[in-house]
């Protein structure tokens, strides 16, 4: 799936579709739905390949992706986000379907690995995105990601510290930030 040519040839042939349907299907299993979101990430990375899967509305299936109960599933999801993140029209589509309050509650996970996921798909979709910043404020991430600076894995506190980086860029969030947490 990481070459264009065969990612199109996926999508023209309606493949895609089925794959992505199969994927969030109930009865799929947890390997099948992290081997997916694995080739997703992957796949993501080149420019095209994000164009094709943004159009055939990736984004629907890695939130419900992100929604379950198993670790694996959920952090190949989150870091699929953070890989499709780079495509502008996906990561305004991310914050307009619902995809931030998910990627919050995970901040509260008890695994690190979940939220070393969550917080690195955070950083990526709030990097120059006022809209899904202000998502991250709405959805009550703040104070979540604020803890999180403390919190013993650096990987977990780099990523939160670039996400309100990213949101303190808005003066909005900055006057919200004052007003409530200082």
């Amino acid at each position: 799936m990481e070459d264009t040519d065969s990612l199109d040839e996926i999508r023209s042939s309606g493949g895609m579709e089925k794959l992505l349907s199969f994927s969030v299907e109930q009865n799929a299993s947890a390997p099948v739905q992290a081997n997916t979101a694995k080739a997703i990430a992957r796949a993501a990375k080149n420019v095209e390949n994000g164009k094709i899967l943004h159009e055939q509305e990736v984004e629907k299936t890695l939130i419900t992706m992100i929604g379950g109960t198993d670790e694996q599933v959920i952090v190949a999801g989150c870091q699929a986000i953070a890989s499709l993140s780079d495509n502008l029209a996906a990561k305004d589509t991310f914050g307009k379907s619902e995809g931030i309050p998910p990627l919050i509650t995970l901040l509260s996970s008890e695994s690190g690995h979940v939220r070393e996921a969550a917080t690195l798909a955070l950083a990526n979709l709030t990097l120059n995105n006022t809209n899904n910043s202000n998502e991250v404020v709405n959805a009550g991430g703040v104070e979540q990601l604020l803890t999180l600076l403390q919190y013993n894995k650096e990987s977990v506190v780099v990523n939160s510290a670039a996400c309100l980086i990213n949101m303190a860029h808005d003066i909005n969030i900055r006057y919200f930030g004052q007003d409530h947490y200082c």
